[in-house]
């Protein structure tokens, strides 16, 4: 064999080598982007609870905001088709989504230093979008079932946007506070009372 074809040989080689690096690295990248997206996407939609796995499911056409929450497959709360008394579709969106979390991870979270940490309790929000909430409710995941509170937030008719300051969370009484100012005192596994 001629040394010009061993060249030529060792130089085709070299390329089929030099290309199946660049698409193994492009699919890398690709591979990458799309864990953090979906990492980013879980972060807000997905939670950790000891009783299961908790997700915030997107109504169809809904542009990501989730009308059923749910509970390892199973609905806690389903809202299709639900409209406010202005005829607004409404939404379900996780507390956590603000400075002051709406969200309780309990005592375990100060012990615990590595791995996932379970939820304790969640405040959610139901409104038309994250501009715009009506309503309040806590579920809590601390007994042996979940235990979903009743509707609170003073908006008679749905014809104000409330918004959320922030939240409290202790072992028998939790507070939640909102703008206007009005506080309202969650007794775990009970009543939500407005106390201001």
């Amino acid at each position: 064999m001629k040394i010009s074809n061993l060249i030529l040989l060792h130089f085709l080689a070299s390329c089929t080598l030099v290309q199946s690096s660049v698409e193994q690295v492009e699919e890398s990248k690709t591979t990458i982007l799309t864990g953090i997206s979906q990492e980013q996407e879980n972060s807000q939609q997905i939670y950790s609870t000891k009783l299961g796995i908790v997700k915030f499911s997107a109504a169809e056409g809904s542009g990501g905001l989730a009308d059923r929450i749910v509970l390892n497959g199973f609905d806690l709360i389903n809202l299709k088709g639900k409209e406010d008394a202005q005829n607004n579709t409404q939404h379900l969106m996780p507390g956590n989504m603000l400075i002051h979390s709406g969200i309780d991870l309990g005592p375990e979270a100060k012990l615990r230093r590595k791995g996932p940490i379970n939820m304790s309790r969640l405040l959610v929000f139901e409104g038309p979008n994250l501009n715009c909430i009506k309503r309040f409710l806590i579920i809590d995941f601390t007994g042996d079932k979940p235990y979903i509170s009743e509707y609170f937030g003073n908006n008679p008719q749905d014809k104000h946007c409330l918004v959320f300051k922030r939240a409290e969370w202790g072992g028998g009484k939790s507070y939640i506070y909102i703008e206007g100012p009005e506080t309202y005192v969650y007794h775990s596994h009970g009543k939500v009372i407005e106390i201001h």
